[in-house]
């Protein structure tokens, strides 16, 4: 319980260095940043569940065309959530690119 409680707690410190650093940036310039972030795992959620969907179509399929037999534990791993946190953040960035165009 106390290590889960650090995990939280590292996290929730730096936060509160980084806001008091900001602060003197501004407070639009804050909440343009928090709502970036809120878009990024938006977007996150978004590629990693269409990428559970698609491996788990995958995994029904490839018995049938390969001959091997593959789990859903192959496609539940954590680098997969990763890979949708990298796609997430090139997608949002051109995004934001082509929107300031």
């Amino acid at each position: 319980m106390r290590a889960r409680l650090l995990v939280l707690l590292v996290p929730a410190i730096t936060t509160l260095i980084a806001v008091v650093v900001t602060r003197r940036q501004g407070v639009t310039r804050l909440w343009a940043a928090a709502l970036a972030t809120i878009e990024l795992v938006g977007a996150t959620a978004l590629f990693f569940g269409a990428n559970l969907v698609i491996g788990a179509g995958l995994v029904l399929v490839a018995p049938r065309l390969t001959g091997y037999d593959t789990t859903l534990y192959e496609v539940a791993d954590v680098a997969l959530l990763v890979l949708s946190l990298m796609q997430a953040a090139v997608f949002e960035g051109v995004r934001r690119r082509s929107a300031s165009d």
